[in-house]
C-alpha cells in the first residue's frame, strides 16, 4: 500500500528528475530509519523479568499500570509468583480497557496498599511501575508513595526512559522479618 501511494503521489511532481530524487530520498530515509531502530531496546521487561524469575515463591507482583504486565509476564517463568494488574487486581497477561479511566480514578490506594500487604502474607512485594501514563501515572505514583511510607523497600530496577521506550521501575518491599539492611530509594 505504501509503494502504491508513493507511485500515485509521485505523479504530482512534474519533473521526472525531481520525481526520481524525491522517491530515492524517501527510500533512503525509510531504510535508514529501519536500520537505526533494528536493535534498539523497546522495553525494560527483560531486566524486570530477570529479577522476578529469581523472586521467592509466594512473592506478590503488582503491575501499575497493568499495561506493563503483558510485556513482562511473557518473560517470567517463576510459577511461585502471585502477579496482578492494578487497579483491578486481575491477570497481568492482559489489559482490560473497559471503563479503564473510571477504575483508575476510583482506586483507593490506601485500602489497596493494605490489601497488597495482606496478600503478601510476609513475603516480598514487587511493584513494577512507570511514569508517563496519564491518569494511571498519578494513581500508580500514589500507590507507590503509600507502600513506600509503610514498608522497607529498595529499587532493584531503575527506569531509563532515554534508552527504553517503555521504561520500568521495579521496587521490592520487605514485609517479613528484617534479614538485611533496608535500602531506601525513591
Amino acid at each position: 500500500a505504501l509503494v502504491l501511494l508513493l507511485a500515485v503521489g509521485s505523479r504530482a511532481v512534474w519533473s521526472p528528475v525531481l520525481r526520481v530524487v524525491l522517491i530515492g530520498g524517501l527510500c533512503v530515509c525509510t531504510l535508514w530509519g529501519g536500520f537505526t531502530q533494528r536493535g534498539s531496546a523497546r522495553t525494560q521487561a527483560p531486566e524486570v523479568a530477570a529479577h522476578l524469575n529469581v523472586a521467592p515463591a509466594g512473592s506478590v507482583v503488582i503491575f501499575c499500570p497493568d499495561q506493563l504486565g503483558p510485556s513482562t509476564m511473557r518473560l517470567v517463568h517463576n510459577p511461585g509468583l502471585k502477579a496482578y494488574g492494578y487497579p483491578r487486581f486481575d491477570d497481568p497477561n492482559f489489559v482490560n480497557w473497559v471503563d479503564y479511566d473510571e477504575h483508575l480514578t476510583q482506586a483507593n490506594v490506601t485500602a489497596d496498599a493494605a490489601k497488597i500487604i495482606s496478600m503478601a502474607n510476609g513475603r516480598p512485594i514487587f511493584l513494577d511501575t512507570a511514569q508517563g501514563y496519564a491518569q494511571a501515572g498519578y494513581t500508580c505514583a500514589a500507590l507507590r508513595t503509600q507502600l513506600d511510607r509503610t514498608l522497607r523497600h529498595q529499587v532493584v530496577v531503575h527506569g531509563d526512559n532515554v534508552k527504553y521506550f517503555q521504561s520500568m521501575n521495579l521496587v521490592e518491599y520487605f514485609t517479613g522479618p528484617r534479614t538485611q539492611p533496608a535500602i531506601s530509594a525513591g
